[in-house]
């Protein structure tokens, strides 16, 4: 009973559209990598087996992934959450969210990742701020009309509202002539 119960759970684990990975603590090998993994990153589960974090993730070095590692093997840090860059197996990136925790797993410690691909996150949290950036402008310039008279100094004043507020990298107004 115990074991198909074990079975079931490696099964469901394996078949998770997240990104799970295992790790060993000592020499950082993945001994494990889901489907979800697998499927999103480019690499089978062997090609995995012969790669550590430091072969996917671009932005750090055997000593700064260590040192990251560290407050979860000394402190008693249940859980260490942080956003990184995954490299795949054809080179391209992709931000994700990691939540690393070490599991002593009775048959000995091991680094657990549970990884999910944020790309359509970043995706909308840009267009929001770009979103949150033209309505600041239209905002600016509807009070630039309330208080400003002279339509030269309107125009000029809506560019410069347009560049230093909606980060434009240049504005200008036409005006067609009736003529």
């Amino acid at each position: 009973e115990a074991e198909r119960e074990r079975a079931w759970l490696h099964d469901v684990v394996a078949r998770s559209l997240n990104e799970v990975y295992v790790f060993d603590p000592d020499t950082l090998r993945f001994r494990f990598a889901n489907r979800g993994a697998c499927r999103n990153i480019g690499y089978t589960q062997q090609e995995l087996a012969g790669l550590t974090p430091l072969d996917i993730k671009p932005e750090f070095t055997a000593e700064t992934f260590r040192a990251m590692l560290e407050p979860l093997r000394t402190a008693g840090r249940p859980v260490h959450v942080y956003q990184t860059v995954h490299r795949r197996k054809d080179g391209s990136e992709y931000p994700a969210e990691a939540h690393l925790q070490l599991v002593d797993a009775g048959a000995g410690a091991v680094f657990l990742c549970l990884l999910n691909d944020i790309t359509e996150r970043r995706r909308a949290e840009t267009r929001i701020q770009h979103l949150n950036r033209v309505y600041a402008v239209l905002s600016d310039v509807n009070q630039a009309i309330v208080r400003v008279r002279e339509p030269q100094v309107l125009l000029a004043e809506a560019c410069r509202i347009a560049v230093e507020t909606g980060g434009f990298r240049m504005a200008w107004v036409g005006l067609l002539d009736p003529e």
